[in-house]
């Protein structure tokens, strides 16, 4: 029930986002985000992986919005987390990251803080490889610092 809860939550944010910047948002590519997110939510990774995986090779995917390419991210994201072998789907998380930060990083900090601290866990792997690669990070709510983890392992030790 988290898994839904979550995807509707950042379905809602992404169509509103999306809604406000004007930017195109065809209704195909939308039901297809809708039908991998409930894939998603019934537990059903290998049918939500394959459902991803047609958009990005048959869609023009240069026409999606940030809304778009965020809601992507979060099910290869969720997809990555469920399945072993995962590499190659994390890094089709963090390239739709990627391409909504390029369109508007702002717009993604807000989707990412509208989350809550459970729905921002599968997507905090591919934010950590994005802000290693990238200086300019994405500050989140729910940012959580290696080094302060390390150093609560370390004095757990003690």
């Amino acid at each position: 029930m988290k898994i839904a809860f979550k995807i509707l939550s950042a379905a809602v944010l992404a169509m509103t986002l999306a809604a406000c910047s004007g930017a195109a948002d065809p209704a195909a590519t939308d039901a297809d985000l809708t039908e991998a997110e409930a894939t998603v939510a019934r537990g059903d990774f290998q049918r939500a992986l394959e459902i991803a995986n047609d958009m990005t090779s048959s869609a023009d995917t240069a026409s999606y919005n940030v809304g778009q390419y965020f809601r992507l991210a979060c099910v290869y994201a969720e997809v990555a987390d469920n399945i072993p072998d995962n590499e190659a789907v994390m890094a089709s998380a963090v390239n739709a990251l990627n391409h909504a930060l390029a369109l508007n990083p702002d717009s993604v900090a807000v989707l990412v803080n509208g989350l809550d601290v459970d729905a921002t866990a599968a997507l905090h792997t591919p934010l950590q490889l994005i802000g290693n690669a990238n200086s300019d990070s994405i500050p989140t709510d729910h940012d959580i610092d290696p080094a302060d983890s390390l150093s609560l392992h370390v004095h757990d030790h003690e």
